[in-house]
Order: C-alpha cells, then structure tokens, then sequence
C-alpha cells in the first residue's frame, strides 16, 4: 500500500518542481504585455468619456471638483489591474518606474480634488503643474516600457488622420464640412450652445481672421477612442498661440471635441 502513495508523492513533487521551473522560465511576449495593458487603458478612457458625456463639460472649480471625484475611482481600478500585469524582463524596470508615477499622481489627485472642493485656485496651480510634468513623464517612461494606450501612443496612421482633421478645422471656412462633419456634439455645446447655425456663423464671419497654417507640435492618444494634438497656429487671430486639441472617434473617424489653451 506504501508505494503507490510514496509514487504519488514523488511524482507530485516532481510535477511541481516542473511546473515551477517552467513558470520561472516563462515570461510575457512583448506583445502580449501590450495588448493586456492597452485593454485596461482603453476601458479607462471610455469610462472617463461616458463620465465626462454625463456631466459635461467644466465651467467652474465646482464642476470641475465632481468631474474628477468621479473619474478617481475608474483611475484607480485602471492602477490596480495594471498592477497585476507581468511585464517582460527587459521592461520590468521601467514599468515599475510607471507604475510608481501612477501612484504618485493618485495621491496629486487627492490633493487635487481637496483643493477643487475648496475653491482654492492659487493653491492649484502648483499641483497642476505636478500633475502635468508627471505625466509626461509617465507617457516616456511607458513608451520606453513598450506600452500602447497606456503611454498614449498612438498607431502612426490614426496619429497622421489626426492631425489632418485638426488642421482642416483650423483652416478652412466651409461651414458645412467643419460644423456638421469634423466636430462632435459636445463642441457645438460647449462652444456654439449647442447649434449647427451659431457654428456656421462663426465660420463664415471669421473667415478672415483663421490660421493661415498649422504646425503640429505633437500627437498622442489611445487607438480608435481619443488623440490630443498639440498646434501652435500661424496667422490668423490666434497667430503664435499654442492650444491643444481634443479628439473622438466616432463612425471610424476623428472629430474635434474640445479646444484648450496651452498652459
């Protein structure tokens, strides 16, 4: 009776010891770790775009407080998923470099958000500041970890439609193409209260005064759901000034979302 447990127990014990060995061999592809990590940060930025749809867009400290207390918990479920993904050995430094700046900037938007809550305007600037440095640098370090949406990398064709969309509302003035094709609802709302006409008005009453070029100072953003690109325009009303337009996709297409002023 004595040898078939004794067999048993060996062979257990010699299957772990292979099943160990293999796992302590085997290690995520490249791509695999690309792909598992663009799924958890492209459900991050739909999450926010369903949030930032629902409440619309910031006009005071106010709104801008129950934006983020919102978009907190998605940012941290993102975190939290991103922290159970093995990275490949060569990447493994810089992805934990990332990961610490994503903590890093958890705790920024705790300080963030008590400030918003306060109305603390001066006190904000500093930490907004942070906020922007840091992720900076949280897309280089991603990039160099070889991360996807997660470093805001955008494949090179979607990068390329981009830009082109971009510059074509900044340039031309045919009121129908820009108003009724190349822009979403929400900048008709936010800019144009909401109307197809008031945009067409102002197509056509500052047509003199656009851009005479574009120069595209970067591109980024998560495949087929959201690009920033950042231009500084020349000629025009805006001559000089830097804005950083934020795009959609929708239908298979880039349109314009919003348009920020460079900080």
């Amino acid at each position: 009776m004595f040898r078939p447990v004794q067999f048993s127990v060996l062979l257990i014990a010699l299957l772990a010891i292979a099943g160990f060995s293999a796992c302590g061999s085997s290690e995520p592809s490249a791509e695999d770790f690309r792909a598992e990590t663009d799924e958890i940060c492209t459900e991050q930025i739909v999450a926010f775009q369903e949030i930032e749809d629902k409440l619309g867009s910031s006009t005071s400290l106010e709104e801008e407080a129950k934006l983020q207390k919102q978009l907190m918990p998605v940012r941290q479920k993102s975190l939290s998923e991103l922290e159970e993904v093995e990275a490949p050995e060569d990447a493994t430094k810089q992805f934990d470099r990332y990961l610490d700046i994503r903590r890093e900037l958890a705790d920024l938007r705790k300080q963030q958000l008590q400030l918003l809550e306060k109305g603390d305007e001066e006190a904000l600037d500093p930490v907004n500041e942070k906020i922007s440095d840091l992720n900076d640098e949280l897309d280089e370090v991603g990039e160099e970890a070889g991360l996807g949406a997660c470093a805001s990398v955008l494949p090179n064709d979607q990068a390329k439609e981009a830009e082109e969309v971009v510059e074509e509302v900044a340039l031309t003035t045919d009121p129908k193409r820009v108003c009724r094709e190349l822009v979403t609802q929400n900048y008709l709302d936010t800019g144009f209260e909401g109307s197809y006409e008031e945009c067409a008005k102002f197509q056509r009453e500052e047509a003199e005064n656009f851009a005479d070029e574009v120069k595209v100072e970067s591109v980024s953003g998560v495949a087929d759901t959201s690009a920033a690109v950042q231009i500084t325009e020349v000629g025009g009303m805006y001559d000089g000034e830097e804005s950083t337009w934020v795009l959609r996709r929708e239908g298979g297409k880039w349109k314009v979302n919003l348009i920020s002023a460079a900080a």
